[in-house]
């Protein structure tokens, strides 16, 4: 199975989060960063908006996956930001006997107040190849599908890809939202705070696919550490 990873960044992240990720789980995987700023001789940037605050995420995140679907061809597309830790060899086993031609979006389902439940969250989405068609075609060509305001005051794109994927449109054309406790909103560490038996006794965090708020080198080391461990 051929995997694309479309993560969103800005300028102020370029050589530290997306160098992190280019020297850990992102070597040698198939990587595109959709950011704010031109960077020359780099094309693994792509430019896709001129506004580096917050409210740009909805913006960066439509036109990363149209962009994806204009101009790439995998199987399936991992879709986050550059704060993101992916046990790759995870993700491809998840994958593996699944049918890209279904259109199917993987991650953790949110249950969020005064909204309908079903959204993935921050954790990061896997879309189908065929999933993404769906939901660029949403994108394109239904401007009523508009984002959520947040209680941070701006636009979440997970929410507003949610939304897409939940107008009955996209569920017409057979769309399907699939829930896995294997993607996940905090590190390991936080996790073990804040869930104390998150995971069974007989799993290691790196047979997990994804946490999310991986920011800084030692964040990233530690990550690294763990998905080297034996279990």
């Amino acid at each position: 199975m051929n995997i694309q990873f479309l993560l969103m960044t800005t300028e102020a992240y370029h050589s530290t989060r997306c160098e992190y990720v280019r020297s850990s789980w992102g070597k040698d995987q198939n990587l595109l960063f959709f950011t704010d700023t031109e960077v020359d001789g780099d094309k693994s940037f792509i430019k896709v908006s001129d506004n580096k605050s917050l409210s740009s995420n909805v913006e960066k995140g439509a036109r990363a996956l149209v962009y994806a679907d204009d101009n790439l061809d995998a199987d399936y597309y991992f879709f986050g930001c550059e704060d993101r830790y992916v046990f790759v060899d995870s993700l491809e086993r998840f994958i593996k006997d699944k049918d890209p031609n279904e259109p199917e979006s993987f991650g953790k389902i949110s249950r969020i107040p005064d909204l309908r439940a079903g959204y993935h969250d921050g954790a990061g989405v896997v879309y189908s190849r065929e999933a993404l068609k769906i939901i660029t075609h949403q994108i394109r060509h239904h401007p009523t599908c508009r984002p959520i305001p947040t209680s941070h005051n701006h636009y979440a794109c997970d929410l507003y890809l949610g939304h897409l994927a939940r107008d009955q449109r996209a569920v017409d054309m057979g769309f399907k939202v699939v829930h896995s406790e294997l993607f996940h909103t905090h590190s390991p560490w936080v996790m073990d705070a804040i869930h104390p038996g998150w995971q069974q006794s007989d799993q290691q965090p790196r047979d997990h696919i994804c946490f999310h708020y991986i920011r800084s080198r030692e964040d990233f080391d530690r990550m690294m550490k763990l998905e080297g461990e034996k279990g």
